[in-house]
């Protein structure tokens, strides 16, 4: 038992310096499914507004559309492919910004597409989150591992992603990896 919880801490610090957080900070799920639930429900709580991009995955929009029914929550989608492709960076700042409500909470983006060759400008939306005190959480199941990702630098809240694609580790493992200073509720004890 020693032996193996000595592994997982070792991979919490490899986790935790590849992503720029502190090992405390990383915790294992069974996949970015599951990491994405625990941040929208275990961050966002009852009540505000949740804002999402248009291409999100399942693992974010069934999550916020069962808290909107229940009445637990509101939240809105902002288009990512506004119309020309000029300035697109922009584009997609400018309609997040318009869809950001005096209440807002928490904005979920995904970093980059499995259907397209989308990648959203986690950077800029991060730094526009942390200038309003908006919780920011980046679905990085497609760039996790591929892409630098750095939660400091990057302003990400919760970096959510799976083991087994850019990390190259067994399917059925995941992270949900939270920045400094951010407190979820859990879902699960025992």
């Amino acid at each position: 038992a020693l032996g193996a919880a000595k592994e997982i801490y070792a991979c919490r610090e490899v986790a935790a310096r590849m992503f720029g957080a502190s090992p405390d900070r990383v915790i294992f799920t069974l996949n970015t499914t599951h990491a994405l639930n625990v941040a929208i429900k275990g961050i966002m709580g009852r009540g505000g507004h949740a804002l999402c991009s248009d291409m999100e995955h399942n693992s974010v929009y069934r999550p916020l559309y069962r808290m909107a029914r229940g009445g637990v929550i509101r939240f809105d989608v902002f288009p990512t492919f506004p119309a020309g492709t000029a300035g697109r960076e922009d584009k997609i700042m400018a309609a997040l910004a318009s869809e950001v409500k005096p209440d807002t909470r928490m904005i979920i983006c995904a970093h980059a597409s499995n259907i397209c060759s989308a990648v959203l400008p986690i950077r800029r939306i991060g730094e526009f989150c942390r200038r309003r005190g908006i919780r920011f959480v980046v679905d990085a199941a497609q760039s996790g591992g591929v892409y630098d990702l750095n939660l400091e630098r990057d302003h990400i809240d919760a970096l959510c992603l799976p083991g087994h694609k850019g990390l190259m580790g067994p399917q059925g493992t995941g992270m949900l990896i939270l920045g400094a200073g951010v407190t979820i509720d859990t879902l699960m004890e025992g």
